[in-house]
């Protein structure tokens, strides 16, 4: 089983999605208790943008090894892209939620969940044993914690740690953007996310981002590229959240 996730280990490094997961699959079925081949599976579904089948299998990494420092790494990430994903869905349904009570008790259901999310994340990124994670992951999960108990400066001097060890770390970057977008920190802003496309030109949410800031600052040949980069990559099915 440990040889057969580590050839799936390799497939995956070099982007072959598909033979990568067949051979990690086999080797849970080889050794149906090993926790890391359930994480690389997971983390298999996120690249794929299989949400639902990435909770289930990370699930199964930390019901048999409830250490498993990067099944709840990458659990914690899903969580907290929920989170966000939904906030800002409610922030843009806020006001009608107010036109019936309908829509209102609706609008309660949903923040209950979103609040989950928030919870779920939370416990995921601090029940980390960060000893097992690189320097660069350890400000990251620190970050993202003060992130969601609203302290943003602390956030922002975690992320800013993270981005200082590794300079394309794109989920750092990508919450550092928009951070510094918060604080009227356009053109940072704006560096953070072109920073990800370097490294990664198929990274929709970095486009989506960098585009609305465009927008507002009036450079709107710029926004129209980004926009038509949305596009494209979403019309070839890359995954809108993780990588």
């Amino acid at each position: 089983a440990l040889e057969a996730r580590n050839h799936g280990d390799h497939e995956l490094i070099a982007e072959k999605l598909e033979p990568a997961r067949k051979i990690i699959w086999d080797s849970t079925r080889e050794d149906p208790s090993f926790a890391d081949a359930y994480c690389l599976l997971g983390y298999t579904d996120m690249l794929q943008n299989n949400i639902e089948l990435a909770f289930v299998n990370l699930n199964k990494a930390v019901q048999k090894d409830e250490d498993n420092t990067l099944a709840h790494y990458y659990r914690g990430q899903l969580y907290f892209a929920l989170y966000t994903i939904g906030l800002d869905e409610l922030a843009s349904d806020e006001a009608e939620q107010k036109l019936s009570s309908k829509l209102a008790r609706e609008y309660e259901t949903r923040l209950k969940t979103v609040e989950r999310f928030k919870a779920n994340a939370l416990a995921d990124f601090t029940g980390i044993r960060k000893n097992r994670l690189g320097s660069a992951r350890n400000a990251y999960c620190t970050g993202i914690v003060a992130y969601l108990e609203n302290k943003p400066d602390a956030a922002i001097k975690e992320l800013q740690k993270a981005v200082r060890t590794n300079p394309y770390y794109p989920e750092a970057l990508l919450v550092l953007g928009v951070l510094y977008e918060r604080n009227g920190q356009v053109d940072m802003a704006i560096e953070c996310f072109t920073r990800v496309l370097e490294d990664n030109k198929s990274d929709i949410l970095a486009y989506y981002n960098r585009a609305n800031l465009y927008t507002g600052k009036g450079m709107f040949e710029e926004a129209i590229a980004d926009y038509k980069k949305i596009e494209y990559f979403n019309a070839a099915g890359y995954p809108v959240i993780f990588l």
